[in-house]
Parts: C-alpha cells; sequence; structure tokens
C-alpha cells in the first residue's frame, strides 16, 4: 500500500466550494478536534456531566463542536448546522468555570471568546430549521465527540465525523456530497495490516474515498484507496455489530440476523456508531446497527456509499443515497431511540441485510 504524510493545510477564506478548500478545511477541524481530544485526556479526570437523555458529555465535546461552528460559519455563513451539542449562556458560562478549573482557560480562552463574539449572538440563525430546508441549500453535521463513554474510559472507541450535505428542492430531499470520520486513538485493520488513528474521507468528484492513519507527529499518512469489492474478494469479514438500546431492549434485527450469522459472531460490546460503521467501511465486518442520530450516522453511510458499500434504510430496506426531508423528520424527532440505517458492507451481505430488514417490516 502506498504511504505518504498529509499534515493540516491552511484555510482558504471565501465563499467558493473548490474541492481542494473544502479538503482542507475538513482535515484542519479534524486534526483540531484531536488536539482538543488530547489535551482533555491528559487532565487527571475527565469529569463527564449528564445529558437529558443520561448520555456522558465532556468538556471535549463542546469545545470541538465550538472549534467547528465557529470555523464553519466563519467560511461559509450562509450554511446551516447540525451539531449534537446545544449551547445557551448558562452553558458558555459553564464551559468557561470548566476551563479555569482545568487549568486549559489560557490555551482556550481566545476560542470562546470568538464563539461569544461572532456565533453566539447569531447562534439560533445558524441551526438548521426543518421547517424551511431551501433558505440554506447547504447543512453541515457534526458529531463533535461520537462514544464519549469509550473516550471516558480511554479505550480508543471514539471518533469524531463531519458530514456536508446539499438540499434539492425538487425532490426535497438531502444528498451527501462530503463527509470525514476520524478516530485519532482506535486501533484497527484493514486488509490484515494494523492501522492507528484511521481517517476516512469522501467527496464528490472522488471516485473512491481515502484512508489514511494517524503516524508520528500526529501527522496523517495515506494507506489507501477505499474499495469494498477489492477487499471482499480478498478478505471474509467478521460477524455483525449490533447494539442494543437502553431504552427499548434487545436490537429488533438480531433474530432476523441468526438466519444469517451464528450467535457467537455477533460484537454486542459496542460504544461508538460511528467506529462501529468505520469498520464496515474497512471490511473487518459485515453490518452494523444500533439506534443512533443524524449526526452518528450522516458521514459514515455517505464514506460507505463511497467505498461500494450498502448504507440501508431501516424502515424500507433500500440503498440511502439521500435523505427525504419526512425521513429526517422522524431522525430528529427520535433521536438515538430509533434505528434509522444499518450500514452493510455489500456483496451477499448486503442482500442479507436487505431480506432481514424486509422480514423485520412486514
Amino acid at each position: 500500500m502506498k504511504r505518504g504524510q498529509l499534515s493540516a493545510l491552511s484555510f482558504q477564506h471565501g465563499q467558493a466550494m473548490q474541492q481542494p478548500a473544502l479538503q482542507d478545511t475538513g482535515q484542519k477541524l479534524a486534526l483540531e478536534a484531536a488536539g482538543i481530544l488530547n489535551d482533555v485526556l491528559s487532565l487527571a479526570e475527565l469529569h463527564p456531566e449528564s445529558k437529558q437523555n443520561r448520555t456522558p458529555v465532556t468538556l471535549a465535546d463542546f469545545l470541538i463542536q465550538i472549534r467547528v461552528m465557529l470555523t464553519l460559519a466563519t467560511l461559509y455563513p450562509a450554511d446551516r448546522f447540525i451539531g449534537e451539542e446545544v449551547f445557551d449562556e448558562n452553558k458558555i458560562s459553564e464551559i468557561e468555570a470548566l476551563l479555569k478549573r482545568r487549568h486549559l482557560f489560557d490555551k482556550y480562552a481566545n476560542l470562546l471568546g470568538e464563539f461569544k463574539q461572532k456565533i453566539f449572538p447569531r447562534y439560533r440563525e445558524l441551526l438548521f430549521n426543518i421547517n424551511d430546508p431551501g433558505a440554506a441549500p447547504r447543512l453541515w453535521i457534526n458529531d463533535p465527540l461520537d462514544g464519549t463513554t469509550g473516550f471516558i474510559a480511554k479505550n480508543g472507541q471514539y471518533a469524531w465525523s463531519l458530514a456536508l450535505l446539499q438540499w434539492d428542492e425538487q425532490t426535497r430531499s438531502y444528498s451527501p456530497v462530503y463527509g470525514i470520520i476520524y478516530a485519532p486513538h482506535y486501533r484497527t485493520l484493514y486488509q490484515g495490516e494494523e492501522i492507528s488513528g484511521p481517517f476516512a474521507e469522501a467527496f464528490e468528484g472522488l471516485p473512491s474515498p481515502v484512508l489514511y492513519q494517524t503516524g508520528s507527529a500526529s501527522r496523517l499518512e495515506r494507506v489507501s484507496d477505499l474499495d469494498l469489492k477489492k477487499t471482499l474478494e480478498r478478505f471474509i469479514p467478521q460477524g455483525p455489530i449490533t447494539r442494543d438500546s437502553k431504552r427499548f431492549g434487545p436490537n429488533p434485527l438480531d433474530p432476523f440476523l441468526e438466519k444469517y450469522y451464528p450467535r457467537e459472531t455477533f460484537v454486542k460490546n459496542w460504544g461508538s456508531s460511528v467506529v462501529g460503521m468505520l469498520e464496515v467501511i474497512l471490511g473487518n465486518h459485515v453490518l452494523y446497527s444500533s439506534a443512533m442520530s443524524i449526526w452518528d450516522f450522516a458521514a459514515a453511510t455517505y464514506i460507505l456509499s463511497k467505498a461500494g458499500g450498502s448504507p440501508l434504510r431501516a424502515d424500507n430496506a433500500t440503498q440511502m443515497e439521500r435523505i427525504d426531508l419526512d425521513h429526517l423528520k422522524i431522525i430528529l424527532e427520535k433521536g438515538d431511540r430509533f434505528y434509522p440505517v444499518v450500514a452493510a458492507v455489500g456483496g451477499i451481505h448486503a442482500h442479507n441485510a436487505i431480506e432481514c430488514l424486509q422480514r423485520l417490516n412486514e
């Protein structure tokens, strides 16, 4: 496999969405997110909070989303944004106090100050409005830290992701045009070789997604183009990764999958949806299914599709090439109480997943 080094590149300001500028922006944000993760991980204690849905959240979640929103709103002020974390005046004050208590205020004071001055006054305006999607044709979706439980446990099973979707008035749907996922402290395999800190990126105009890994000095080393058809010709993936829902109990797809895959091949103890789908993108597992929100899968399903895999709508077993407005409303309303998509590696495994979903929906 060819390996070359790629470091973060400087921003190119302006409204033109030329692919090199878009790619540079995504890569720079990914590496900045990794830097924030490293800073927070270096703390003696992470002191996570609990959100309303009883999932944990840390200082890293908020700092990363602040960094992403500030960058995107500065470069592309007409675009809109969906992120997992929510901000108000009380939350900003809490973050400021946390930074001071964790002795990180000096490092991140300018970032927080810029956010308060430039972004927070128009925060609501920047957020996606489901009732008026045509007002902002481009939509960014960011998960600042997927797998916060794994982050707290420091087991490497967490990731950052970012997707850009384009609105189509004729079909009343969004189509992804850019996706990037980065698991900076995760170790896995690609075509039998170990890789560390996998980083996958796809955009329109590029035939296949590109896989990088994190090398020395936090540089990204190119590993390969991602082509699942070629991978499946050489390697047999492991059994499915499925996750139960804390609210709904067992994954409803499991009984149907057992017709094709022995129960002992299932991987159930899994934290991050992005990392789970990354394992499918790399050809290591046949499929991934979990309750998740739009920010959990927007980037990964696009990269999977570009690599030749099959992201499938769980409600009708069709390929998820775009997200229509009605489906997006359901996803946003139900949040992580909903099983919206199954990520399948392709080939016979995609056929198996489709049959299981059809039987589930009968």
